[in-house]
């Protein structure tokens, strides 16, 4: 066998152990290493304008009627949202106007699976808003903010984020029990992921 013949059957060999070496590592690694499985999440969401209650409806906006002002359902990027915003003018709980925007949100990655890493990010960043305070006793987490014009809560469950913000001139302690019976009302109507 000549040198040249030599050196290249030594380079075949080191390259094929090295292949060899690789494969064997991953195999090993398929075993140790747990198989990654599926976050639950959502996949779909209910209309906002029809899951929130005629009486919680009648709730917020007594002794006046509210009006839907403005909705939209649809698609951007990973983010599948429906969104639902009522008013009425004149005197609601000694507020001259009275607003009450609900949306539902599904964040997915892009490999299009559920994103609860953002979804538990955008929450721990409300959570440091001025005003900000956790909210017990939800089958969600949920974090309230108060402003001087409105109340708003967010609460997160899986890949789906609910928002209830209650808007008034002045808002009184009566905002938050609103907020948050409207915001018991979506999740259960979304139910538990699948």
């Amino acid at each position: 066998m000549s040198g040249a013949t030599r050196s290249r059957v030594r380079r075949a060999l080191g390259v094929g152990l090295s292949v060899l070496a690789v494969g064997l590592g991953l195999l090993v690694a398929g075993w140790i290493l747990p198989v990654p499985t599926a976050v639950p999440g959502y996949t779909g969401l209910p209309n906002a304008c029809e899951s929130v209650s005629p009486e919680s409806l009648r709730k917020a906006f007594e002794p006046r009627r509210a009006e839907i002002h403005e909705q939209h359902h649809g698609v951007d990027g990973q983010r599948h949202s429906s969104k639902c915003q009522w008013r009425t003018e004149g005197p609601v709980h000694s507020a001259r106007k009275t607003r009450l925007h609900v949306e539902l949100a599904l964040e997915f990655n892009r490999e299009a699976r559920p994103d609860t890493a953002y979804v538990d990010q955008y929450l721990d960043y409300l959570a440091l808003e001025p005003g900000a305070a956790e909210v017990p006793g939800l089958d969600a987490r949920a974090v309230l903010i108060r402003s001087p014009r409105d109340v708003q809560l967010v609460a997160a469950r899986a890949n789906m984020t609910i928002e209830v913000r209650y808007s008034a001139t002045k808002p009184t302690a009566d905002l938050e029990p609103i907020a948050r019976r409207i915001t018991e009302e979506l999740l259960t109507t979304a139910g538990h992921p699948g």
